[in-house]
């Protein structure tokens, strides 16, 4: 009856109207970025506002042009991550991707991304959107730099006492012949 459907309609709008309030409360609390993409247009189905924090850039703006997240990833990195992540898409594979973004100011950030593909729930199993998170480790990647910075440094610390040490060994070794 028209009746049962339109209670039907109204129940299915109240489940989907609460899925979406819990996924905004998830994408509020958290630091790295959950976004869902459209496979078929490219456009930005959800991104989480913490998008605003990582990329300082807008939400609205990253809906009104899919293509400035990849505007935003540095240049000597940018063809890299595009030929990856299509790639990627194309073979219906997840893909995960470490990178540089340059915020509006200049800064650099270090980014970790990952996407997963997302079928639809048909007989078809065709993938119809990416899911994905990314996170800035940007302090990991600096103490990363820093860890390896002393440990060249204690190499070249140990290689010089040991040329030290030789050279007190060579030098005692004629004095006493």
């Amino acid at each position: 009856t028209i009746m049962a459907d339109i209670t039907e309609r109204k129940l299915a709008e109240k489940a989907l109207e609460e899925s979406e309030e819990r996924l905004r409360l998830i994408g509020e609390s958290i630091n790295e970025v959950f976004w869902i993409a459209d496979v078929r247009t490219g456009k930005i189905i959800t991104v989480s506002q913490s998008y605003e924090r990582v990329w300082r850039r807008t939400c609205k703006d990253l809906y009104e042009n899919p293509r400035s997240f990849f505007d935003a990833i540095h240049p000597e990195d940018r063809e890299h991550v595009i030929l990856h992540v299509q790639t990627q898409m194309c073979r219906e594979l997840p893909f995960d991707n470490e990178y540089r973004i340059v915020w509006p100011d200049g800064s650099i950030r270090w980014i970790f991304c990952r996407g997963y593909p997302v079928r639809d729930q048909t007989g078809m199993q065709e993938v119809t959107k990416y899911a994905g998170v990314a996170q800035d480790i940007t302090r990991q990647r600096e103490a990363e730099y820093r860890a390896q910075g002393m440990l060249l440094q204690n190499r070249l610390l140990t290689k010089g006492m040991y040329a030290e040490k030789e050279e007190a060994r060579r030098h005692l070794a004629r004095e006493l012949h």
